[in-house]
């Protein structure tokens, strides 16, 4: 997370990608919460990019 956020004031976001998530070899869905939460902290970062211009 604390790597996104350091991108995000360096630059700003125009793409993101999460892959290599593989849902048979995920432990009690472990691996799905966490890029479940990566995936919600991207989006709120690039809706303040898109809003405050002045955090890029």
């Amino acid at each position: 997370m604390n790597l996104l956020k350091g991108i995000a004031k360096r630059s700003k976001i125009v793409g993101f990608n999460l892959v290599e998530l593989m849902p048979s070899n995920d432990i009690g869905g472990r691996g799905a919460l966490v890029a479940a939460r990566i995936i919600a902290v991207a989006m709120g970062l690039i809706s303040r990019q898109r809003t405050s211009p002045h955090l890029t």
